[in-house]
């Protein structure tokens, strides 16, 4: 459920507001501040929301990712036996 003061805390940062609920949340939300950026013709999907990352993000190769896991892993022999 949004409210008018439910973005208060997002006031003073950089915004853009996509999809079918952009126009309500201009009605909700108005007035707006100058630095919000409405797009209610972009829905969320893996290749418009490129555009909202910007050219400051360092992109990941995923390829070559290894994830970071708190415990090593340790490959052992399977200790159940089978029937």
């Amino acid at each position: 459920i949004v409210d008018d003061q439910s973005w208060k805390h997002l006031r003073g940062e950089s915004v853009t507001i996509i999809g079918d609920c952009a126009e309500k949340m201009t009605e909700l939300l108005s007035p707006l501040p100058d630095h919000w950026t409405i797009a209610p013709s972009t829905f969320p999907s893996a290749s418009t929301m490129l555009t909202f990352l910007g050219p400051n993000l360092a992109s990941v190769d995923v390829a070559y990712f290894e994830p970071f896991y708190l415990k090593d892993f340790v490959a052992e022999k399977s200790k159940k036996k089978y029937l």
